[in-house]
């Protein structure tokens, strides 16, 4: 598959699916979990699973990807008429297939519970960073099972700028370490930690 079909097939989708068009009410039984049902996309939340698909699968790049152009959508909270065909696009170019473009129209609660058992707990850290280190010692202390994306060893200078950048503009949080569980963004200020670790399936059973 190339390009020009994953754009194809993500128009196909658009206008098979009911509710998966942005602004059209899906006029479906009411049943949970019914679709899309006509709401914008994609949020912040949505490209975090995709930022976190394409980094544990070693096929992130900063450039030559969706990210140059999603990154602007964020930048200027303006996104094109057709931003949810793009997303879609870059689901079935990362899938090889329609399944699971498909499974986020027609059962997003779902989709979003079935990529956050996916990937956990996820900490962008810095190497040098003392609170980053204090993040993955506390997360070690509780047997977490934790993945750590080491933000200034994404690539060179320039790049981790950018990535840095990119990753304040899909977590809507400046600074240093970034907790995500079941990629939603993690703040302790309230102590919650450890119940939302064991919610997330990141503890043993034992804690």
């Amino acid at each position: 598959m190339h390009g020009a079909q994953f754009e194809t097939d993500a128009y196909a989708l658009v206008h098979t699916i009911p509710g998966a068009i942005p602004g059209v009410v899906n006029a479906h039984t009411g049943a949970e979990d019914g679709g899309n049902d006509g709401q914008a996309y994609p949020t912040q939340a949505h490209m975090r699973v995709v930022l976190l698909e394409q980094l544990y699968g070693g096929t992130f790049s900063l450039e030559n990807s969706v990210w140059p152009s999603w990154r602007a959508w964020l930048e200027t909270a303006q996104y094109p008429t057709d931003a949810h065909v793009q997303f879609l696009s870059e689901l079935i170019r990362m899938n090889g297939s329609t399944t699971d473009a498909r499974f986020f129209l027609e059962h997003p609660v779902a989709w979003d519970r079935e990529h956050g058992r996916k990937f956990r707990a996820s900490v962008f850290s810095l190497t040098y960073c003392p609170y980053s280190r204090a993040a993955k010692a506390r997360l070690s202390a509780l047997q977490a099972n934790f993945s750590i994306v080491e933000a200034d060893e994404i690539g060179s200078s320039g790049q981790v700028t950018s990535f840095k950048s990119l990753l304040k503009l899909v977590t809507g949080h400046p600074t240093f370490p970034k907790v995500l569980l079941n990629t939603k963004v993690l703040l302790d200020e309230d102590g919650l930690l450890v119940g939302m670790l064991r919610d997330a399936g990141a503890l043993p059973n034992v804690m």
